[in-house]
């Protein structure tokens, strides 16, 4: 008698009905899918996702914040196409940089200093004490 909590080490695949691995089979979160790799692999190449060009994405996740593209670019060329905060001018694109809150546009900035507010949560009382912290160690 097997154990109930004993997991299969074998799994058929639905695509192509052989028994496989486990390790044959890619996993989504617990489970493993139904699918073997190689099955899915063959259906990928058969059957590719459309690529969605950058600008696509860009415009979509712009109008989320109520932005269009064009007034993307109008505002980039405005700014001379510097980041709001440090001022650099970033090789590629600025970042539409929004309240995560509210969902409303905010400006454009350097991938750095988005991140950077990112990581602080857009909490001011951090990033005030990032700047003590900065300037309590410069006159040390």
């Amino acid at each position: 008698m097997t154990n109930s909590t004993e997991r299969p080490s074998k799994k058929r695949c639905s695509s192509c009905c052989e028994v496989k691995p486990l390790d044959q089979f890619y996993r989504r979160k617990e489970r493993h899918q139904a699918v073997c790799k190689i099955c899915q692999n063959l259906y990928r190449q058969k059957y590719p996702r459309p690529s969605v060009s950058v600008e696509k994405r860009r415009e979509t996740r712009l109008r989320k914040f109520g932005m269009s593209l064009d007034a993307f670019f109008e505002l980039q060329e405005a700014l001379g196409r510097r980041c709001q905060i440090c001022g650099t001018r970033p090789e590629g694109h600025l970042s539409a940089d929004h309240c995560h809150s509210t969902n409303r546009f905010r400006g454009l900035l350097c991938s750095a200093c988005n991140l950077g507010l990112g990581h602080f949560k857009d909490d001011i009382k951090s990033l005030r004490n990032a700047i003590l912290y900065l300037l309590k160690s410069k006159e040390e």
